[in-house]
């Protein structure tokens, strides 16, 4: 039966604005919890800001398994931090076994993966190499502000790839 004021803010998916916007809803505005965030880097950014306050912190977006390992390591400082959303090991799982059955329904047998520079990627590009080896012939990395996609598909297309999996969050190349 309460009510709830809401307190919006921008972090612009930067990890240093993020803990300003983050710094202002706690000590300004001073909220109770913050709800949000879409980029890894920012909410491992600000996860300690909000945690050290004893804030709860509810992650939808965010996917960077290092949230959650920091709950594991100090439940007693990090028990304020709660994760909605698959992590990227998780996704990593799903991704490969979909990848592979593609593969096998299709014949296929080379992948090529375009991959943001992203630290929540990094769990799914290695899972990748792992698990299909040498059926991995490329492996392109963009900026997760890229608008221009072209190079890195021109080096997947004369690498004999079957298949592309894109791993991106942002609206790379568009």
């Amino acid at each position: 039966g309460r009510k709830l004021e809401l307190v919006f803010t921008e972090t612009e998916q930067n990890p240093e604005k993020g803990k300003t916007a983050v710094e202002r809803l706690l000590f300004v505005d001073k909220v109770d919890a913050i709800i949000g965030e879409h980029r890894s880097e920012v909410a491992l950014a600000v996860q300690p800001v909000i945690v050290e306050n004893k804030k709860i912190f509810l992650a939808t977006g965010t996917a960077s398994p290092l949230l959650s390992e920091n709950v594991l390591k100090d439940y007693n400082k990090y028990k304020y931090y709660f994760h909605t959303f698959l992590n990227s090991n998780q996704m990593a799982e799903h991704m490969i076994k979909q990848a592979d059955d593609m593969m096998a329904t299709y014949k296929k047998k080379k992948v090529a993966i375009v991959a943001e520079t992203a630290v929540w990627v990094e769990p799914i590009v290695a899972a990748f190499k792992k698990e299909l080896g040498d059926k991995v012939v490329a492996i392109e990395r963009v900026s997760t502000i890229a608008r221009d996609l072209s190079v890195e598909l021109s080096k997947m297309a004369s690498s004999g790839a079957d298949v592309i999996v894109a791993i991106l969050a942002t609206d790379a190349g568009l």
